[in-house]
Formats: structure tokens, C-alpha cells, sequence
């Protein structure tokens, strides 16, 4: 289903240039001669995907325009053109209207229409994204429900506390077994790394002395330390980090917290979300997403990274795993 372009300008003739321009582009497009039809038009279209807005219309401004469009449709992303510069216009925008770029009139058209066409493709990444979420929700509820049976079996049966623990144990690797099995089906350069950084974290935390729950916890991370790699364009799964452009290093590198929602929400996982939010946390503090430094950085994390490292110089595939 074609994507939806909002174009917003009280000038007929600047609708009718944008209209032009993007009349090619895979998508339908909308138009608003002022913030009242825009603010309509928002309400009727949850699935718009990019918005341009003018920032001065005669009975309206384009950031509170497009506040009212991040408050009713904030996946849509947001584009501002303007005549002149207005810093308080700008800010506003910026601030409350999460505007990612701006373009002064007359723009130039190649610029704008890469603009949009980045636009349009992390829509559909967050697209995919929130669909693959719905997906590993769903798993999980089932999921989740088995280990319930599971373990109300294993009361009625026993009341060996041992027995339960190990029981509970299997349950939660089986669990990320699945999850790994479905990650490596949508990003295939990851097949046997992370059950090889599982292994090697296993390895390492024992020889670092740490608990039997750290290294449980460690091996557990391992698994499924990439998993927020699933959120992101299937083009920059075979892409060197020096060879992304700045807008895709910064989808990679939001890649550990999604991760870490996604883990965060199932029960005992808290501790493994931790540690996989944190894996490409770097010890001199220039690392991502927290910028976390030292042993500020969980130690599991840090493991994890050493694997992590250890596995890509041993296993090289031309993609960044």
C-alpha cells in the first residue's frame, strides 16, 4: 500500500512545485492550503508517512502545526520549508514539533526530494519495526503461557526447589533459542554469531569468577544481543559501519535499546535487557547509546563486547555483525 505525503502551504503555486516534484515518488499525495484543512487532514490520515509544512500560514503557524501533528501521528516524519529565517519558528519547531530537517524557499530539489525519500524509508523502517514487536509480543504471550503450564506441572510434581530452578532455566533459554532462531531468519549475517558470543560469554564470565546467576545471565545476553537488529533497513544488515552514511549510523547505533525494549517487557529478562542495551558501550566512554564509561558499564556488557569483538576478527563475513 502506497505511503502518504502531506504537503501544507497557503501558496497554490508552491502545493502545485512540491506536487511536481514528488509525483513519481511511490506514494499518495495530500494537500492543506492552511492549518486548519493540515490539522483536518492529520486527523483523518493516521498512516501519513512525511509532512511538509510552511512555517507561516495566514491563520496558522507550521510548528504548531506540526506539534498537533507529532501529538496525533508522531511515527509521521516532518519536514519544514520557509521563507526566511525565524529562530523562534525554528525552535519551536524543532522542539515541539520534532521537525528533522528544514529547507528555505525556493529550495533545491534534488536536496529535497533525498530528503524525503530518507523520510519515507525510516517510516518503513518503523513500520517493520513495530510490526516485528507485535510479532515477538504475540510469541512471547504464547510463550509465556507454556512456561505457566510448565510450571505449575513442576509443582504439582515436586517440590524440589533445585528441580523447579533448573526447569525455570530451560524455559528461559528455550526462549531465547526461539528468539535467536527467528532474529538470524530476518538478518542471515548473524546466523552462529550470537550462539558463539553466548558460548565465549559463558567462558569469560566463568573465568572472571563471577556468580552462577551472572553467568547465566551473560551466556543468556549473548544470544540475544543483537536482536535490535531486526529494526533496522535490511540494507545496512551487509554494511560496514564506515561505509553508512550519518543518518544510518544513527539508526545502527539505536540498535542495542531497541533491543533492550523488545527483551525488557518479557518477565525475568530485566537483567539480560540491561546487559544488551550496554554491549556497544565503549570503556573510554565514546561508545553508544548511554556513552557509559569504566565499570560504570554493567560487567555482563562488557563481556559480552569482548566476545562480541573476539568472534567478528575470528569469523569474518563482510557484514557487521
Amino acid at each position: 500500500m502506497p505511503s502518504k505525503m502531506l504537503l501544507i502551504d497557503d501558496e497554490e503555486g508552491v502545493l502545485a512545485s512540491l506536487e511536481r516534484l514528488f509525483r513519481r515518488e511511490q506514494c499518495v499525495i495530500l494537500k492543506a492550503h492552511s492549518g486548519a484543512e493540515a490539522r483536518a487532514c492529520i486527523k483523518a490520515n493516521a498512516d501519513i508517512a512525511v509532512i511538509i509544512c510552511d512555517m507561516r500560514m495566514p491563520d496558522d503557524t507550521g510548528d504548531k502545526v506540526l506539534q498537533y501533528a507529532q501529538e496525533m501521528i508522531p511515527e509521521a516524519r516532518r519536514i519544514a520549508l520557509t521563507g526566511y529565517a525565524d529562530s523562534s519558528l525554528i525552535v519551536n519547531a524543532v522542539n515541539n514539533g520534532h521537525v528533522e530537517r528544514f529547507f528555505l524557499k525556493p529550495w533545491n530539489d534534488e536536496l529535497l526530494r533525498d530528503a524525503v525519500r530518507k523520510s519515507l524509508r525510516q517510516f518503513d523502517i518503523e513500520a517493520e519495526k513495530a510490526r516485528l514487536e507485535a510479532v515477538v509480543y504475540e510469541q512471547n504471550e504464547k510463550l509465556q503461557s507454556a512456561n505457566e503450564t510448565l510450571e505449575r506441572k513442576v509443582a504439582e510434581r515436586t517440590a524440589d526447589l533445585k528441580r523447579s530452578s533448573t526447569l525455570v532455566r530451560q524455559s528461559m533459554f528455550a526462549i531465547l533459542e526461539l528468539l535467536t532462531r527467528l532474529m538470524e531468519m530476518y538478518v542471515p549475517g548473524l546466523r552462529g554469531h550470537c550462539r558463539r558470543v553466548a558460548d565465549l560469554s559463558r567462558l569469560l564470565a566463568r573465568e572472571a569468577g563471577c556468580s552462577e546467576g551472572d553467568i547465566l545471565i551473560a551466556e543468556a545476553a549473548g544470544l540475544v544481543h543483537d536482536i535490535g537488529k531486526c529494526s533496522m533497513a535490511s540494507a545496512l544488515h551487509s554494511k560496514r559501519i564506515l561505509e553508512m552514511t550519518t543518518e544510518e549510523k544513527l539508526q545502527y547505533c539505536q540498535h542495542p535499546g531497541i533491543g533492550a525494549e523488545l527483551l525488557r517487557d518479557v518477565p525475568w529478562f530485566e537483567k539480560i535487557a540491561t546487559v544488551v542495551r550496554h554491549h556497544h558501550e565503549s570503556y573510554s566512554g565514546k561508545g553508544f547509546p548511554d556513552k557509559l564509561a569504566g565499570e560504570g558499564i554493567p560487567l555482563g556488557a562488557r563481556i559480552i563486547a569482548v566476545a562480541d569483538a573476539y568472534d567478528r576478527h575470528r569469523h569474518p563475513i563482510g557484514e557487521n555483525v
